[in-house]
């Protein structure tokens, strides 16, 4: 009979693979797939690259500048004493009471408590313990007495920063010479903290230099109990002796108030000094105003006014 042609048959869309093309399959995906792993592996493998070698300080600093804190440790201002060593002006201690109102468990027990201790309204305290946030001051400036007695309460989430202020134990006592200070140890424009007479003459000596404390803190800021610390002290600045006495300038002030007010005088200045040595030993001015009341003057007269001397030039 007739031959008839025999083809091979064509594979259908979607028809199963013979082995061969299985295989060829298979071994596609897996080249795609070890790719894609090869590429990731690269990609992760370059970040940390990246993070541990090329950007490592970035990151360093970038975690403790989380985890490290600091705080600054104010310096005492030098004193200003007399020949004899007794002060006109010193620096002294005192505390800002700080309350961290997340802390405090009951807020209307501790308010009434603080409240007593401090000498503060309790709508006050209780006002500032309801705060939202973690810092809120409830006193400040309060002397060493005050801040041991809340110490020894023990009231949770209470702390204590320290600053310098201003003592006159002489009271105004040669006011005029030795000058004033800013207020709470604050600074000019300038940089400066005396204001007038020694106090600015003699600023960059008087000056301290603060401190620092470094710490550990978590993420609400607080200090890590056991964590590093490292302190770096403060340099209280120098003491100043002046040739002042005292006792002298106590009694050249009186003097000149009393005589000033017998005599209905406009004011009057006195300047005592040893002449073998040109020691300034005390140093006075006093006015009076409108109302004739006689006062010691602000500022340093003997020194700052300028008048025509008349006949006490006779003599030189």
């Amino acid at each position: 009979g007739r031959g008839t042609a025999r083809t091979a048959p064509v594979p259908r869309r979607g028809a199963p693979l013979d082995g061969a093309g299985a295989r060829r399959r298979t071994q596609r995906r897996l080249a795609l797939f070890v790719a894609t792993v090869l590429l990731v592996v690269a990609a992760v493998g370059a970040r940390l690259a990246d993070v541990q070698v090329v950007g490592r300080d970035r990151y360093v600093a970038y975690g403790v500048g989380q985890r490290d804190g600091s705080r600054t440790i104010p310096a005492g201002r030098g004193a200003v004493y007399d020949r004899n060593g007794q002060p006109f002006a010193l620096s002294v201690v005192r505390f800002d009471v700080v309350v961290d109102p997340q802390a405090v468990t009951d807020p209307s027990a501790t308010a009434r408590e603080l409240s007593q201790l401090l000498e503060v309204p309790t709508a006050e305290v209780r006002r500032k313990l309801a705060a939202d946030n973690r810092y809120q001051v409830l006193a400040r400036r309060v002397p060493q007495d005050v801040a041991d007695r809340v110490r020894d309460a023990g009231v949770r989430g209470i702390s204590f920063e320290e600053h310098y202020v201003r003592d006159h134990p002489s009271g105004e006592l040669a006011a005029s010479v030795v000058g004033r200070t800013v207020a709470d140890g604050g600074v000019t424009e300038d940089g400066r903290q005396g204001i007038s007479g020694i106090e600015v003459g003699y600023d960059a000596e008087l000056t301290g230099t603060p401190g620092t404390r470094y710490y550990e803190r978590d993420p609400a800021g607080n200090t890590i109990a056991g964590g590093r610390e490292h302190v770096e002290p403060a340099r209280p600045g120098t003491d100043l002796y002046l040739t002042l006495d005292q006792q002298l300038q106590y009694a050249a002030e009186q003097a000149l108030l009393e005589r000033v007010a017998e005599t209905r005088a406009a004011g009057a200045m006195a300047v005592i000094s040893r002449p073998s040595t040109g020691e300034v030993l005390a140093m006075a001015s006093v006015s009076s105003d409108d109302e004739g009341e006689v006062s010691v003057t602000t500022d340093n007269r003997p020194v700052t006014a300028v008048f025509e001397p008349g006949s006490v030039n006779k003599m030189i």
